[in-house]
């Protein structure tokens, strides 16, 4: 009997898709590198948006458009960041090498090449939503990225991700 544990897999969830991205160490560190590598070179941005709203809440409607466009910003700047200059099991994984990431990918945007690609995904979903008058929107977050789970979190009401405090929902041991 295997008695280890499984590691969660978590993703974008919203607009009826899931996409996973990996452990939640790899979700971390993305927005690890965000708020490292991008956020005090744009201090000026309104970077809640990205680092509380998506990363522990969820993206309102009113703020697609903002959220868009520092996702454009964050994928210039790792293209312009090589991943093989860091040291990622000390400076950011703490040890930890339990990842689903190529660190030996040659830029921060290849490295997190899945999690553009998977925000996307969901912004064309809402783009066609809007475009075809659905007058539909399920507003995206971060879960796990099992149907289960996804069916849970999207029941879970608005209310208790305005109000969390600590730790994301997808990040707690007891989930």
């Amino acid at each position: 009997m295997d008695n280890r544990k499984k590691v969660k897999d978590i993703g974008f969830l919203g607009m009826n898709s899931i996409y996973s991205l990996g452990p939640p160490v790899d979700v971390r560190l993305f927005f690890d590198c965000i708020r490292f590598f991008v956020v005090p070179k744009y201090s000026k941005e309104d970077w809640g948006l990205v680092t509380d709203r998506l990363y522990k809440r969820y993206v309102r409607f009113e703020d697609i458009s903002e959220t868009k466009r520092l996702f454009e910003i964050i994928r210039e700047e790792f293209l312009k960041i090589s991943s093989n200059e860091i040291n990622w099991t000390k400076d950011f994984l703490n040890g930890n090498i339990v990842t689903k990431l190529d660190l030996k990918s040659t830029t921060l945007l290849n490295l997190f090449a899945r999690y553009f690609w998977a925000f996307d995904k969901h912004m064309e979903f809402v783009d066609f939503s809007v475009k075809s008058k659905l007058d539909y929107y399920t507003p995206i977050k971060i879960g796990r990225a099992e149907i289960t789970w996804s069916i849970y979190e999207n029941g879970r009401p608005l209310a208790e991700y305005d109000e969390l405090e600590g730790e994301p929902f997808w990040n707690r041991a007891d989930l």
